[in-house]
């Protein structure tokens, strides 16, 4: 009865897991909803500064993940030369941005992007 009772609990601890991961790569916001302006803590805004540096290229999810953090955002990337295409998504880290909708200029934001295939690699890492 006990280790019915582990067994159970692994299973559904285990699909949690997998279905966050497949929240994370599917939803656009992640986490608490972000209130505008928004500005990063000083800590979270070292850590994604500092730590973007040691991001690489085929890196893995939880790779990034163990140096950033949780992205606030992810979003679909397309090929639009070969049609609209997904192929990939992209995590950001803000560190701040003065408001969600507008032009470059409007939202006024700084952030990292990191830029993963679809087999959940790191093929880009940009920070402005």
């Amino acid at each position: 009865m006990k280790s019915n009772l582990i067994i159970l609990l692994l299973g559904v601890l285990f699909g949690c897991v997998s279905c966050a991961a497949n929240d994370i790569k599917n939803k656009t916001t992640v986490g608490p909803k972000i209130i505008y302006p928004y500005f990063a803590s000083a800590e979270r805004q070292l850590v994604i500064s500092n730590g973007y540096l040691l991001i690489e290229i085929g890196m893995s999810i939880k790779q990034v993940n163990n140096v950033l953090g949780d992205p606030d955002e992810v979003n679909p990337t397309y090929d639009v030369k070969k049609r609209p295409s997904k192929i990939g998504y992209s995590h950001v880290y803000l560190l701040s941005r003065e408001r969600l909708n507008g032009s470059v200029n409007e939202k006024n934001e700084h952030l990292v992007r990191v830029m993963f295939n679809l087999d959940d690699k790191v093929v880009r890492v940009d920070k402005w």
